[in-house]
């Protein structure tokens, strides 16, 4: 700092005072918030996982026994006479989380007789193996009469990839099957929505602490001027008696009210003056 005066060096202090020790405050406080919202996501995307997957599961078991206990209830009814049964297809078809469903398909053939779109129905499922994998690995076991589940892949129409998980359960009695399934970030929308608060929550914090920032280099550097100005004056003051000193002006004035080491410097200068006084009267004396 040799290149800066007492203003300069203060000023740089200041901001080194400030600014630094915020930052280092800043950087801490938002990485553990970022720390802490990952770990969170992660725990909260595992619980809520396996939540939706118990969920879908759950409908899918109860949709079975259900519609198995009105096949026994209705033995006599043949495929048609079920779909023109409203209470029927509402057991077949019933809603799975935000945006999923149920459907009624059949083991031995595969073909899909029941589902939310009427277009799919009578659709033989195994036309699906090559284009949906993942899905026909689910499903393809099950047509033997087991009780099967996963995930596969599904494609938006907007083509973004989700995940969906099926649960695939065998109609007891009959030889029927229901599949249960939605997208499993329906259930995980809480965590998604946790970690946007996180994320708002550290940038009203950063804008916090910039605010607290500017605020306190303000405060300092107001002190480190005011400061400045109690040093530099008694100093100026006695770089211009020096002056006079220099030039044969023993009579100047020492004025420096402060009680610090300036006042030392001061009386120095006067010692110096009184000598350079007395000096100069012995050689006229002489």
């Amino acid at each position: 700092m040799g290149g800066f005066g007492i203003l300069g060096k203060l000023t740089i202090l200041a901001i080194i005072a400030t600014v630094i020790p915020l930052g280092i405050v800043g950087y801490v406080s938002l990485s553990e918030i970022k720390d802490m919202s990952e770990v969170i996501t992660q725990k909260g995307d595992e619980v809520l996982g396996k939540v939706g997957e118990q969920i879908i599961e759950d409908v899918g078991k109860d949709a079975a026994e259900e519609v198995s206990a009105y096949l026994e209830a209705h033995l006599d009814y043949t495929l048609e006479d079920l779909r023109e049964d409203p209470e029927f297809r509402e057991l077949a078809v019933q809603p799975v989380g935000q945006t999923g469903y149920t459907a009624l398909h059949e083991l031995k053939t595969g073909i899909n007789r029941f589902h939310i779109n009427p277009k799919v129905e009578d659709l033989d499922l195994h036309k699906l193996a090559t284009k949906l994998p993942e899905f026909w690995r689910i499903l393809e076991p099950h047509l033997e009469g087991t009780f099967t589940k996963g995930y596969y892949k599904w494609e938006d129409p907007d083509g973004k990839i989700r995940d969906k998980f099926m649960v695939c359960v065998p109609v007891e009695g009959s030889g029927y099957g229901i599949a249960a399934t939605t997208y499993i970030d329906e259930f995980r929308s809480p965590v998604v929505r946790l970690s946007e608060t996180f994320k708002k929550g550290a940038q009203r914090q950063m804008v916090a602490i910039g605010i607290v920032g500017v605020v306190a280099l303000l405060v300092a550097l107001i002190a480190a001027i005011s400061f400045s100005r109690r040093i530099t004056k008694p100093l100026l003051h006695l770089a211009k008696v020096a002056d006079r000193i220099s030039v044969g002006d023993l009579g100047a004035s020492i004025e420096v009210k402060t009680k610090d080491e300036i006042r030392v410097l001061a009386e120095a200068l006067r010692r110096m003056q009184i000598s350079l006084k007395a000096a100069i009267e012995r050689l006229r004396g002489r």
